[in-house]
């Protein structure tokens, strides 16, 4: 009774991944008469994008899931609980067009191709790399550090741009 849903919301999303100050944003409110046939539910609905590796201690209820597996046994999914997944990665998907949202799914520094894989997964597509570096070229910059990965030549570390 003493906070507002975006308290809530932050207090549970901490309380379950150990994370504070992470990126949460009210995706909707669903309000269909019949979601629930027990009885009328209203829900608010958020959307929080966290870089997995920044996860502590989750809480024995939380657990990472496969998106593709989920929406692919969605019939197990209580409700509507589908329909609001499926908004929030559309939105999340949308969102990559116009804004800097997917640098909250990745940490500090990262390479141009870690940053490629997370815009093809969740655009579910490959893209190709000259058409993918224009898209970011102004999204981040070289951090003059560079990461060894195995035989291949090192790859240089990003940051986002501020």
């Amino acid at each position: 009774m003493t906070e507002t849903l975006d308290e809530s919301a932050a207090r549970v999303l901490s309380s379950e991944t150990g994370l504070q100050d992470i990126y949460l944003e009210q995706l909707y409110t669903f309000s269909d008469i019949d979601r629930d046939p027990r009885m009328r539910v209203i829900s608010t609905s958020y959307m929080a994008l966290v870089d997995k590796d920044k996860v502590g201690q989750i809480n024995l209820e939380a657990k990472w899931v496969n998106f593709d597996s989920v929406m692919e046994n969605e019939d197990t999914l209580a409700f509507d609980h589908s329909k609001i997944i499926d908004m929030a990665y559309n939105r999340l998907k949308n969102k990559l067009e116009y804004s800097d949202i997917v640098f909250n799914l990745m940490p500090e520094e990262f390479t141009l191709r870690e940053l490629q894989q997370v815009y093809e997964i969740i655009l579910q597509k490959k893209l190709l790399d000259p058409a993918f570096r224009r898209i970011i070229a102004n999204k981040v910059e070289g951090t003059g550090r560079y990461r060894k990965s195995g035989g291949h030549r090192p790859s240089e570390l990003f940051i986002k741009k501020e």
